[in-house]
């Protein structure tokens, strides 16, 4: 093929921003059937919640038997 620079960029230009709207619009499918059937928490400022913190999750300190 014999494109001229300008073409050639436009080509480019047009290709990556197709690319980027495909995979924001598969991100958002992704997201919108992961996350089917999950309940939406919304949180504020002042709220008092639970945090689970697993032994897994620091490995540095399970070699500690105690």
């Amino acid at each position: 093929m014999n494109f001229d620079v300008g073409k050639l960029t436009e080509f480019v230009k047009k290709l990556h921003d197709r690319a980027r709207a495909n995979i924001e619009k598969m991100t958002k499918l992704y997201e919108k059937h992961t996350n089917k059937g999950r309940k939406k928490m919304l949180f504020e400022l002042g709220d008092l919640v639970w945090v689970h913190l697993h032994k897994d999750r620091f490995p540095e300190q399970r070699k500690s038997k105690l």
